[in-house]
C-alpha cells in the first residue's frame, strides 16, 4: 500500500508539474535570436569561486588567452581583477595556500591526468612545480593553519599503483616523506597536525574498510567498514579541530547516507548521528572555519536543500535564502568567519556570485562567468518525476524551447556519465544551447545515479544495458505519453556512460531514436579492468561488484555494444580525446570500423590533446559546432554555421567529413591527412 501511495504522489507530481509547461504561449521563432555558440561555450566554467583565508582577495577562473586560468582581484575593488596563472593547459582545480600568499593549482598534460600541483606566488608571480616528476599523478591530501607553508601531498612517484605522502613546502619545493604506503591502501586520510590517522583499503567484496593508525607506535587496526551495499554514498570527510573525531557519511543500516561522527580513541566504533534526510542522501557538508564542527548539511532531492546545524548561522541563512529564487550555493568563507562567497543558481542564467559580509548583513554582488548570455532570453527547467515501468522515480529535468510549439517537437535525451553520478537542477549549458536551436531535452536520473539513497544505486547493480537503459526508453516514451516529443525526432546523446548508453540504445532500440552521439563512450567492456590505470586498480572490485564479473568474458560481450554494431542503421556521431585514459581511443576506433564494415555512415571526430572531456575553448567550440549541425541534418532544427570553429581547433576528421556541410574545405581535409 505504501508503494502504491508513493507512485500515486509521484504521477500527480508529473502532472503538476506538466500543468504551466503545456498551457506556456508560444512565442514566434523570429522572435527568439539564435545565440552565438561561442556564447554558450567560450566560458560555461562555474568558475570556481574562492576567499583568501584572511577575506581580503578573491579568486575565480577565467580565460586568459582563451584558457582557463587563475584570477584574482581584491574584495573591495572588484575591477582589479587579473591573471595570477598563464598556464597554456587548463586549469580546473585550485586552492589557497594557509598563508594567504600563495595559489596551489593542479595541471595535467592535454588531458592525460597525470596531475602536478603548483604553487604561485602572489608578489613575485613565480611559478613552482612541487610535484617534479615525470609520469605521475599528485593529489592535494591537507593544508593546515598550523602550518601555513606546508601541504600534504600523495605522489605516486615510488609505485605507479599507491601514493605515498609527502610534506612540501610550498614556497622552496622542499619535501621530506611522511608516510610509504607498503600497506596498499588506496586512500590516506591526514589530521589537522599533518598526522596519517586513517587508511581506506578494499574489502575485496565491492565494499572497503577504513583503518585507524594509532600515533604512539603506527599501528593499524580496524576502524569502520562499509558494505558493498553502501559504499557508494558513505565516505570520510573531515576531522574535529582537536582531531579527536571523525566526520563522515554513512548509509548503513538505511536507505540514505546520514551524517555521522565518532571518536578516534575509542574501543569499537561509537558513532553519533548528526544529519539525515529520508529522501535523499546527505551529500556534502559546510564547517565551521574556526571549530570544524558541521554548520549545514546538504542534500538534494529536485533542489537543494540546506539542513542548519549551527544556529548561529540561521539568520545569515534565512536573509540569504530570502535574497534570490535561486538554489543558494556555499562557494568559501574566511577564516575569521566573517565575510562569505556565496552564489545563486538559477535554471535560466549562469550562477550569480556575491561577497556576503556578516556584520553588516549585506551582500554585494561579485559577478557571472558568462556576462554574454545575460542579453538573451534562457528558458526554465522543470523537474519532473518518472516512474520507471518497475515502480522507480526517476528525478528528471525537462526544459523546452521558448520558442515555437510546446508539444510534438524534436527531443534530445542527454544522457550523463558516470553512471555514478547525476543530473541537477540549474543552469545546464546544454540544455541551453539546444533550447535555442529548436529542441526540448530532457535528462534523466536513471537508477544508479547518486544522491537518491542506496536502494536506488543498488538497483542498478548487473543491470547496465538492461534496467538502466530500461529507465531512459521509459523517460523517452513518457515525453511521447504526454505529446512533448516528436517520436520521430528523438536523438540520445551524452559523454562516457552517456556515449556508451547512445550505442546501447541504437543498437537495442534502434526504432525508438532518429540519431545518437557519443563523446568518449565505452564500446566494448571486454578489457575494462586491464585498461583502469594502475592507481585506480583499488576501485575495481566496487566496479566488478556493480557493472558485473570483469573476468567473464560471454558476460562483458552481452553488454557490449560493438559486437551488436551491424544493428545500427540510424545516423551517429562520434568524439573522442586521444589521451583518454578512461574510455581508451580503441573505444571508438573499433565502433567506427564495424560501422565502415557493415556500410554504415559514421562522422568520426578526434582530438589529439585531449582526454576525457573536451576542456580547450576552441576544442569545445568545434565539437558543439560539428554536434549542432549534425543534428540540424537530423532533427530539423536550427543552426549556425561551422565557419572557422573546425579550422581553429586541433579536430581530426577521421570519418566521415561529407555527411554534414562545412567539414569538407580543403584546408580541415589537409589537416586531417597531416596528422
Amino acid at each position: 500500500m505504501r508503494r502504491l501511495l508513493l507512485m500515486l504522489v509521484l504521477i500527480g507530481s508529473v502532472f503538476a508539474n506538466l500543468q504551466p509547461l503545456n498551457s506556456e504561449e508560444v512565442v514566434a521563432t523570429e522572435d527568439i535570436p539564435l545565440i552565438p555558440r561561442a556564447a554558450f561555450f567560450f566560458s560555461d566554467s562555474d568558475m570556481s569561486v574562492k576567499l583568501s583565508p584572511n577575506g581580503k582577495h578573491i579568486t575565480f577562473l577565467e580565460p586568459y588567452e582563451g584558457v582557463l586560468n587563475v584570477w584574482i582581484q581584491n574584495t573591495d575593488d572588484k575591477q582589479a581583477a587579473f591573471p595570477i596563472t598563464k598556464s597554456k593547459d587548463p586549469i580546473f582545480r585550485y586552492q589557497w595556500a594557509k598563508n594567504n600568499e600563495q595559489i596551489l593549482f593542479f595541471r595535467d598534460f592535454e588531458g592525460n591526468e597525470n596531475h602536478h600541483i603548483y604553487s604561485v606566488d602572489l608578489r613575485s608571480f613565480k611559478t613552482l612545480d612541487l610535484t617534479p616528476f615525470d609520469n605521475i599523478q599528485a593529489r592535494l591530501i591537507r593544508g593546515s593553519e598550523k602550518f601555513p607553508d606546508e601541504v600534504v601531498v600523495a605522489i605516486n612517484n615510488r609505485d605507479p599503483a599507491y601514493h605515498d605522502l609527502w610534506i612540501i613546502n610550498t614556497r622552496t619545493g622542499n619535501r621530506r616523506l611522511l608516510f610509504e604506503n607498503k600497506e596498499g591502501f588506496g586512500e590516506l586520510f591526514v589530521n589537522h597536525n599533518h598526522e596519517l590517522r586513517l587508511g581506506r583499503k578494499s574489502d575485496g567484496k565491492g565494499g572497503f574498510n577504513i583503518f585507524n593508525r594509532d600515533l604512539s607506535n603506527g599501528a593499524w587496526k580496524p576502524f569502520i567498514h562499509f558494505n558493498k551495499e553502501d559504499s557508494m554514498a558513505s565516505r570520510i570527510m573531515d576531522f574535529s579541530s582537536d582531531n579527536q573525531h571523525i566526520y563522515y557519511l554513512d548509509s548503513t543500516n538505511s536507505n540514505t547516507a546520514a551524517l555521522y561522527s565518532a571518536n578516534m580513541d575509542s574501543d569499537g566504533l561509537q558513532k553519533k548521528k548528526i544529519a539525515s534526510d529520508d529522501k535523499s542522501d546527505i551529500i556534502d557538508v559546510i564547517f565551521d572555519p574556526k571549530t570544524n564542527k558541521p554548520r549545514v548539511a546538504i542534500s538534494k532531492y529536485l533542489r537543494i536543500q540546506w539542513s542548519i546545524l549551527d544556529p548561529k548561522i540561521q539568520a545569515d541563512v534565512q536573509y540569504l535564502q530570502n535574497s534570490s529564487s535561486g538554489d543558494l550555493r556555499f562557494f568559501e568563507g574566511s577564516l575569521d568567519d566573517q565575510k562569505w562567497v556565496i552564489g545563486y543558481s538559477y535554471d535560466n542564467k549562469p550562477t550569480r556570485y556575491y561577497l556576503y559580509d556578516r556584520n553588516k548583513k549585506a551582500s554585494t554582488y561579485l559577478f557571472s562567468p558568462n556576462k554574454e548570455l545575460d542579453k538573451f532570453p534562457l528558458t526554465t527547467m522543470q523537474p519532473v518525476v518518472i516512474t520507471s515501468r518497475d515502480g522507480l522515480p526517476l528525478v528528471s529535468y525537462l526544459s523546452i524551447p521558448r520558442q515555437g510549439p510546446k508539444k510534438n517537437i524534436p527531443m534530445v535525451l542527454w544522457v550523463h556519465g558516470g553512471p555514478w553520478a547525476r543530473d541537477d537542477w540549474g543552469y545546464n549549458v546544454i540544455h541551453q544551447w539546444l533550447n535555442n536551436r529548436g529542441y526540448a531535452v530532457l535528462s534523466v536520473n536513471f537508477r544508479g545515479s547518486v544522491g537518491f539513497g542506496k536502494e536506488f544505486v543498488n538497483a542498478a547493480n548487473r543491470q547496465w544495458s538492461k534496467k538502466m537503459q530500461d529507465d531512459l526508453i521509459d523517460a523517452v516514451n513518457w515525453s511521447i505519453e504526454q505529446g512533448i516529443a516528436n517520436p520521430k525526432k528523438i536523438c540520445i546523446g551524452g559523454a562516457s556512460y552517456g556515449g556508451y548508453t547512445t550505442l546501447v540504445g541504437l543498437t537495442s532500440t534502434p526504432e525508438i531514436f532518429a540519431c545518437g552521439i557519443d563523446m568518449v563512450g565505452l564500446s566494448d567492456l571486454v578489457n575494462l579492468g586491464e585498461s583502469y590505470p594502475s592507481y585506480m586498480k583499488d576501485e575495481l572490485d566496487d566496479v566488478e561488484y556493480r557493472i558485473g564479473p570483469l573476468n567473464d568474458k560471454d558476460f562483458l560481450r552481452s553488454i557490449s555494444p560493438l559486437y551488436k554494431a551491424d544493428k545500427i542503421s540510424k545516423p551517429l556521431l562520434i568524439a573522442q580525446g586521444k589521451n583518454d585514459i578512461r574510455v581508451l581511443e580503441s573505444h571508438s576506433t573499433q565502433i567506427v570500423e564495424a560501422m565502415k564494415k557493415n556500410q554504415k555512415p559514421v562522422l568520426y571526430v578526434l582530438f589529439p590533446d585531449e582526454g576525457h572531456a573536451f576542456v580547450k575553448i576552441e576544442n569545445d567550440l568545434a565539437f558543439y559546432a560539428i554536434m549542432e549541425a549534425f543534428l540540424a541534418k537530423e532533427l530539423g532544427g536550427r543552426f549556425q554555421e561551422i565557419g572557422d570553429d573546425v579550422k581553429n581547433s586541433s579536430a581530426i576528421i577521421v570519418e566521415g567529413k561529407d555527411i554534414i556541410d562545412g567539414l569538407q574545405d580543403k584546408k580541415s581535409a589537409d589537416k586531417s591527412k597531416d596528422k
